[in-house]
């Protein structure tokens, strides 16, 4: 008789963990939807963007910036430098650059990799088996030291770059 009992014991700690697995696997089922549909939601049209189909990558820029900013790119689209207009409408030797974007090294790394050895303060965007995608910070003075409305600017817009958003091939990346 005690057989029975520890038998049937298991019987429904299996039902429990049949149920408990079911639960778990319509939780991740429900959030693979929901995350699925955050991902493909489209940039507003009157959002500032950067395109650069040479990767695959489009740059979603803060709101604040429009008509703020000046963009250079290669001819393939595969990297670009953004400066800060105020500078380069004013005195374009002072540089004006607050970040650029590009493949930073032939090969595939990850975050940590990149953080070691980088020379500038950049951050990891992506890798491929090509190489390895990343936003680089100015690392020096990018304005006229002598121009305190510009200094303003350029700082305002600076430490808004980590408000820019990432499409990578059409999928939404913070």
């Amino acid at each position: 008789m005690e057989k029975r009992k520890v038998y049937r014991q298991a019987g429904i700690g299996g039902f429990r963990r049949f149920l408990a697995v079911a639960a778990v696997l319509a939780l991740m089922a429900a959030s693979f939807t929901v995350g699925a549909l955050a991902f493909s939601r489209e940039v507003p049209v009157e959002q500032e963007t950067i395109e650069l189909p040479g990767i695959g990558l489009t740059l979603i820029l803060p709101d604040s910036w429009k008509g703020r900013y000046e963009v250079e790119k290669d001819e393939g689209e595969s990297w670009c430098r953004v400066y800060a207009r105020s500078v380069l409408e004013k005195k374009p030797e002072w540089g004006g650059a607050l970040f650029y974007v590009d493949r930073s090294y032939d090969r595939p790394m990850t975050p940590e990799e990149l953080d070691e050895i980088s020379p500038i303060a950049c951050r990891y965007l992506f890798s491929t088996a090509g190489g390895t995608y990343s936003i680089n910070y100015a690392s020096d003075v990018q304005w006229n030291l002598e121009d305190p409305e510009q200094e303003r600017e350029y700082r305002q817009m600076q430490e808004e770059i980590s408000q820019i958003r990432f499409l990578v091939d059409g999928v939404l990346s913070d």
